[in-house]
């Protein structure tokens, strides 16, 4: 028996890139030009930087200003002695930057350079002490201009898509099929596409010409009927009709 599992919050960048029959460069390159959201699953905690100061906040209240709508000693910090600065504690996803897959970016073992999130989650809950320690949602987004940054290394074998992101390209994708589909349902030759209709129009205007047949005499579908039969050819009227209109579409455009 098949169960219907639930999906899960996201994919591997392998297990996508196989569903989508596409490289897994292709997608990162697609994360790179802001057309795919790509989610770090949390590993560790996580520095508040500024985008253009450079610099890491070192102090719980310069944390917690930040989030206003969390209460204070809500979230759970440690201090990096190294670093000098604060590290919050968070689970769930971290939602990569785009500017974080840039090619130079991207270190030669697959490592990202500096890797910078917008916003992650989920974060665990410190109110009652470390050893009550529960995950909780809604982590309000940062605002600009910081940024969250990792505490070790990001790589990009480690990276996932959310099924969110991937219903939502495969929603759209789903849309461009039924359009295609109804174009060819609606052309003048049943079942096929436009672009065959064009091929067909291209070929018979060949036809027309080499024959001398004037696209613009009253004679000319019946003319065109007669040198196909000859030929082995065998169209109704209407279909010859609309095809010819499509064939003086094609000779009447400039080169």
């Amino acid at each position: 028996m098949a169960l219907q599992l639930p999906e899960p919050e996201y994919y591997t960048l392998a297990e996508v890139a196989e569903r989508w029959e596409v490289s897994g460069d292709v997608l990162l390159r697609l994360g790179a030009e802001k057309k795919l959201i790509f989610a770090w699953p949390v590993l560790s905690g996580f520095r508040i930087c500024h985008d253009f100061l450079g610099g890491c906040l070192r102090t719980a209240e310069e944390v917690e200003q930040l989030f206003p709508s969390l209460r204070p000693g809500q979230l759970l910090f440690r201090v990096d002695p190294e670093a000098k600065a604060i590290e919050i504690l968070m689970g769930g996803l971290a939602y990569l930057n785009s500017y974080s897959l840039r090619p130079s970016s991207i270190l030669h073992n697959g490592a990202i350079f500096s890797a910078s999130f917008s916003r992650v989650s989920h974060f665990i809950n410190n109110e009652q002490g470390e050893h009550y320690m529960t995950i909780m949602g809604g982590l309000p987004p940062l605002p600009a201009p910081y940024h969250f940054s990792a505490c070790i290394p990001v790589r990009t074998s480690r990276l996932v898509i959310p099924t969110t992101e991937i219903h939502r390209l495969e929603r759209k994708q789903e849309k461009v099929d039924q359009a295609i589909a109804k174009a060819e349902a609606e052309s003048p030759i049943p079942s096929q596409s436009k672009r065959a209709l064009n091929t067909r129009a291209k070929v018979i205007g060949a036809l027309v010409q080499s024959h001398n047949i004037n696209l613009a005499d009253k004679g000319a579908t019946s003319a065109l009927n007669a040198k196909l039969e000859l030929q082995g050819v065998a169209l109704d009227r209407d279909t010859v009709k609309k095809i010819l209109d499509e064939a003086r579409e094609q000779i009447e455009k400039p080169n």
